[in-house]
């Protein structure tokens, strides 16, 4: 008692009451001792067989390991590792390590009102479309969409966002391995194909930690409307969850009741995130299709702005991109003032466009007031922070953003540039890699890996990196400065001559920012002509240019006093 409860008033008596009200929950008698055993002038001990279990929750698909280690009864459980300590030490350790253990089982046992149940978290894979449309996948991940905005604000549950298990499609995926490489207890998987003017949805529940399946079910619903198929095959999953669903608790801010709007706007918004010339050109006429079908569909509005925000410096002039943005998002919280998305768009525009910081952060947290867990929020949050030079308020954000959505790639991105941002070249690798893996054909992940090896003065293997993303996506000339930069900051001049040339010749026919010509000419220590691209670049409203106080690429100007003239332009007070 000393040892244990040195800053309480402890009686002989409590721990007697404890235990013999164990002893009648575990249905032991008054001479029985399965469970507990008393020792004589000594307390009691945890008599009953113990088998010790080694099972990884996030390791493969493999049984678990056999039995390490089996206790007969009666047996006492000595440490395994710690050395036993002196001998006359001995029985007051002994002695209040079985008092502790006894005190905590009773305070397990004891009566209390019924604690609520361990949150469960459920991952919802996009449902692997059996039609040989085109439309198919973009119809799963609609469904599977659907169903995560319906059950993500459920008491007691953790839903993973449409980030984060997007990429999980086809017939070969494992759905429990899924579920453990994401964290979550189960993981929801299914077909969905339509069939004579109507839809057959087969689904299927699986224990993660168990790999059985925990409910299924295949139905039918006659009728053309995929609001309708949402609306069934959610209350079914959420009954296998034991869920009660409150009649009216979906989520309907912005939402359309117009089944084609809906399948148009979710796969614009699903082309948005491609990043490439190709998918933005799909994702706009989708979206523009979702909004002549429903005029007052603000969700579609919202992913519209958001899309031209994308286009920004990489293949659209930031003026006209953002002009057509503010008209969408002002359109979209005209229709809906309550939607998050929309003041978290808003907030984009503010700090990319408007450098207008302290608005961009005001709608930020909006945004969060009205879904705290939105992981696109926080992580647009912590771009906006760690350009604001908010290291460590960044990198929270972005960790936030990340634990919400663990495979989510654009988050990843946001990760490692934050990092980047921060001078921790070797943890910024780290998080390119590991996104990379995740999926290797996102060319964002490479560039991301470039600079953070280039940080490290690992230059031959960051330009391999920059050359591996052009070959993932050349329409992005992005990696073309990046490229030039590390060619002229690895003494290959006559290299980042040509790539620059390459830029200057990508911007004749569609578009090149002339920031990107700034970095190169920066690394080339061709400092006037960099100066006067970057004003170029003010000129037209750069997003780039947010990026003034951070970006290790603008290290060769800082020490001209041109530069501080150029952070005040921005918006920025000049460094002392």
């Amino acid at each position: 008692m000393t040892v244990v409860w040195s800053d309480a008033v402890v009686e002989e008596g409590s721990l007697t009451r404890s235990v013999s009200r164990l002893r009648s929950i575990l249905g032991e008698g008054a001479s029985d001792e399965d469970y507990i055993k008393t020792v004589s002038r000594r307390g009691y001990r945890f008599a009953a067989a113990v088998t010790r279990v080694y099972r990884d929750p996030l390791a493969s698909n493999e049984p678990a390991a056999a039995p390490a280690a089996s206790v007969a009864p009666s047996a006492p459980l000595a440490p395994a590792a710690p050395p036993r300590p002196p001998r006359k030490a001995w029985p007051v350790v002994a002695g209040a390590t079985a008092v502790l253990g006894i005190a905590i089982l009773a305070w397990q046992f004891a009566p209390r009102s019924t604690p609520a149940p361990a949150p469960q978290s459920l991952a919802i894979l996009p449902f692997q479309g059996l039609d040989t449309a085109a439309s198919a996948g973009e119809l799963g991940l609609g469904l599977a969409d659907s169903l995560i905005t319906r059950l993500a604000n459920q008491q007691g549950l953790t839903v993973r966002s449409t980030n984060a298990v997007r990429d999980f499609t086809g017939p070969d995926v494992d759905a429990v391995n899924i579920g453990r490489r994401l964290a979550v207890d189960r993981v929801r998987e299914g077909t969905v194909r339509r069939i004579e003017g109507k839809y057959r949805v087969s689904a299927r529940l699986s224990d993660v930690h168990t790999g059985e399946a925990a409910w299924g079910n295949t139905f039918d619903e006659a009728s053309l409307s995929l609001l309708a198929v949402e609306d069934r095959l959610t209350e079914r999953v959420a009954n296998a969850l034991a869920l009660a669903l409150t009649p009216g608790r979906r989520d309907t801010h912005g939402m359309t009741t117009n089944p084609e709007a809906y399948e148009a706007y979710l796969r614009g918004r699903f082309l948005a995130f491609k990043l490439a010339s190709a998918a933005f050109a799909e994702s706009r006429a989708s979206l523009d299709r979702a909004i002549t079908l429903d005029p007052t569909f603000a969700r579609a509005y919202s992913a519209l702005a958001f899309l031209h925000i994308q286009t920004v410096d990489l293949v659209a002039p930031p003026r006209a991109a953002f002009s057509a943005a503010r008209a969408a998002v002002t359109r979209a919280l005209e229709l809906d003032p309550q939607l998050a998305e929309a003041h978290a768009t808003l907030g984009m525009i503010e700090w990319q466009h408007e450098w207008n910081w302290a608005e961009a952060e005001r709608r930020f947290r909006r945004a969060l007031d009205l879904d705290p867990n939105d992981p696109f929020t926080r992580s647009q949050y912590a771009f906006f922070l760690g350009s604001m030079g908010r290291a460590a308020e960044s990198i929270a954000e972005s960790d936030r953003a990340c634990a919400l959505d663990p495979l989510a790639l654009d988050f990843g991105v946001t990760n490692s540039v934050v990092l980047l941002w921060s001078r921790r070249f070797a943890d910024a690798e780290k998080k390119a890699e590991h996104f990379g893996r995740i999926d290797s054909h996102f060319w964002l992940f490479a560039v991301a890996r470039g600079r953070a090896l280039e940080g490290q003065g690992r230059f031959a293997d960051a330009i391999a990196a920059f050359q591996h993303a052009l070959t993932l996506e050349g329409s992005m000339p992005e990696a073309l400065m990046d490229l030039g930069r590390a060619q002229a900051r690895a003494g290959r001049r006559a290299d980042a001559e040509r790539s620059r040339q390459e830029l200057e010749a990508f911007g004749r026919r569609a578009y090149a920012a002339p920031f990107q010509l700034a970095i190169i000419s920066a690394a080339l220590g061709q400092t006037d002509r960099a100066f006067e691209e970057l004003d170029r670049a003010i000129d037209s409203r750069s997003w780039y240019v947010t990026w003034l106080k951070v970006d290790p690429s603008l290290d060769p100007l800082r020490a001209d006093p041109r530069f501080a003239v150029r952070l005040q332009r921005v918006g920025f007070a000049a460094p002392r």
